[in-house]
């Protein structure tokens, strides 16, 4: 709560700042139009607890956070995201907490107690306000009390004027004066304004403006009806005469009548009747003057009230030339900078552990490695694998992280992997691996992932889950011409990234990549999840080049360079989600 009422706080800050700056600039001095810009100010501090809460949200993109950039070292796995600092040492820095929860009920039990004894002052004045009115007696047509020392206004839907019982032996100038202020408040509506200006301190009575607020309005409603009063023809020296009479009649009473919800004539006199005395150099207002001041106000408030600062997506570094990867399956290949996942909608179970009945390597071992900045190599060959190097019914992989591994085995790209603990996607917690089929002649490929998969849960104790979540990104679509693709002859995935450089563009160089592999590049280096739609099934080497800042874009590069386009739209993104693991002990 303490952040919700603090986020209110701020943004009527920014507000009345805006209507002060505009009232400054604008010279407006005309007390009834100031008097109606704070009191705009006032409905809008009362209605922003509903617009921040519910209301419609103008997000303001600004400058995203800084990545690291990898080290341009040869070796280093194709994508490699930034390594946050350990847990550990960002712990190591921070002072002992207090006990979870005590702040904030501190916080909120003297917010409450201020609300509530700021309500009950002004409930008691509202019932007495209305009593008053109850005990009036009409006299010649007036209505008068016997409790009252000097006119006051009283009602917050139905004002009614209530003269003092002495009125009668004011002269004909003082009762008219009198009349012409009171009905100016009747006609403003000012004892109901004063109310809300009562329950707006009362709701932010820890914030300095609220209690500003309620005695500016106050103010600048005195001062609006006395400049009704010399308007009507009266003499400023004679007005302040019949101000400085109830004063002093106020004084003789010896109290001074101060229920909520009516206007009371005494309230900073001294400034009042200086104000009356001058009121002869002040030139009226011209309308255009008051129309711009009002638009002007109204614009900035909206942008106070619903402006919601959010930063933009930061764009993942590019990794140095001459990377090449050992084949394996295509999202093995893309170690991609993950982006922060959006909140899962949908939750299944956790897998269960592999049973008795589940497919095993015959034999298998992990071993952490010795080589922490080493880029990720191997992977599994079946009988239908095109992969050369690693034996048959074999899978070997090097240097690798836990979430290289799991990409490998569940064919799962970085961009769709949320990990749970952070060494399994620390640099320096790398693994080597290797496992053997039973009989590495009949093993498929799939065989070998179902293998491995089983080997990982096994060993580092994995538990996961699936989400499947909607997010904005975008589809790979054909452009309006014919594709400029080459089918590739090459006998293995290849990539070949330039990182970008001032005055030279980014560069991605690949060889036979299906277009699967090329959204997946996309969602890495673009503005967002992409998903391929283009029904080609072909594999292709093409060579890519562009520049976020300088131009071409990365999608005007793919509709100029690829002919293919990215299309707007709501995609769904299978995540994968490690709840747990646990590091493998000794073999």
């Amino acid at each position: 709560m303490e952040r919700f009422l603090f986020e209110c706080a701020v943004r009527s800050t920014l507000i009345a700042a805006a209507a002060a700056t505009v009232l400054w600039i604008l010279r407006i001095k005309s007390a009834a139009a100031r008097h109606a810009m704070w009191t705009g100010v006032l409905g809008l501090m009362l209605l922003l607890p509903l617009w921040t809460a519910w209301g419609p949200k103008l997000v303001i993109r600004f400058l995203p956070t800084a990545l690291q950039q990898p080290p341009i070292d040869g070796t280093r796995d194709l994508f490699t995201p930034p390594i946050p600092p350990p847990l550990n040492t960002l712990r190591s820095h921070a002072t002992t907490p207090p006990p979870a929860g005590t702040w904030p009920a501190i916080l909120a039990t003297l917010y409450v107690a201020g609300l509530l004894t700021l309500l009950l002052r002004l409930g008691i004045g509202t019932v007495r306000a209305y009593s008053l009115m109850r005990c009036t007696v009409p006299i010649a047509g007036r209505r008068s009390a016997n409790a009252c020392a000097a006119p006051i206004t009283v009602g917050l839907f139905r004002p009614v004027i209530i003269l003092p019982i002495s009125w009668q032996q004011w002269s004909e100038g003082q009762l008219d004066a009198v009349l012409v202020h009171e009905q100016s408040h009747v006609v403003r509506r000012d004892p109901l304004v004063q109310w809300l200006a009562l329950l707006n301190r009362a709701l932010f009575w820890f914030h300095p403006l609220a209690w500003w607020l309620e005695r500016r309005l106050s103010a600048l409603a005195e001062e609006a009806c006395d400049a009704a009063v010399i308007e009507r023809g009266h003499d400023p020296c004679d007005y302040s005469a019949y101000l400085l009479d109830l004063t002093s009649a106020v004084a003789q009473a010896g109290r001074r009548i101060n229920l909520c919800g009516m206007a009371l004539p005494g309230s900073f006199l001294a400034e009042r009747i200086r104000t009356i005395l001058e009121s002869g150099r002040i030139s009226p207002t011209p309308r255009h003057r008051l129309t711009a001041a009002a638009v002007a106000c109204a614009m900035a408030s909206a942008l106070f009230a619903a402006a919601t600062l959010e930063r933009k997506p930061a764009i993942p570094p590019f990794i140095p030339p001459s990377v090449t990867p050992l084949p394996g399956p295509p999202t093995a290949a893309l170690i991609a900078q993950t982006r922060p996942a959006p909140p899962p909608t949908t939750r299944q179970e956790p897998a269960p552990p592999p049973g008795p009945d589940i497919r095993r390597f015959e034999v298998g071992s992990v071993k952490p490695s010795n080589n922490p900045m080493g880029g990720v190599q191997g992977g599994c060959r079946g009988i239908d694998s095109k992969e050369t190097v690693v034996p048959l019914g074999r899978c070997v992989i090097t240097d690798a992280r836990l979430s290289h591994m799991i990409g490998i085995a569940w064919d799962v790209s970085m961009l769709n992997l949320k990990t749970g603990p952070d060494w399994i996607q620390r640099g320096d917690d790398r693994f080597n691996l290797e496992a053997k089929a039973e009989d590495p002649r009949t093993a498929t490929e799939q065989d070998l992932h179902q293998m491995l998969q089983n080997f990982l849960v096994e060993r580092f104790r994995l538990k996961y889950h699936r989400d499947q979540i909607k997010a904005n990104g975008f589809a790979l679509e054909i452009g309006k011409n014919a594709p400029k693709l080459k089918e590739s002859t090459a006998d293995r995935m290849v990539f070949e990234n330039g990182k970008p450089a001032r005055g030279r563009p980014a560069v991605m160089a690949v060889r036979k990549v299906p277009m699967a592999t090329l959204a997946e590049m996309v969602s890495a280096y673009g503005p967002g999840p992409t998903i391929d739609r283009t029904g080609l099934t072909g594999e292709y080497d093409f060579t890519l080049k562009w520049d976020d800042n300088a131009g071409p874009t990365l999608s005007t590069a793919l509709q100029e360079q690829l002919g293919l386009k990215l299309v707007p739209e709501k995609v769904t993104i299978s995540m994968f989600v490690v709840d747990s693991a646990e590091k493998p002990g000794p073999n």
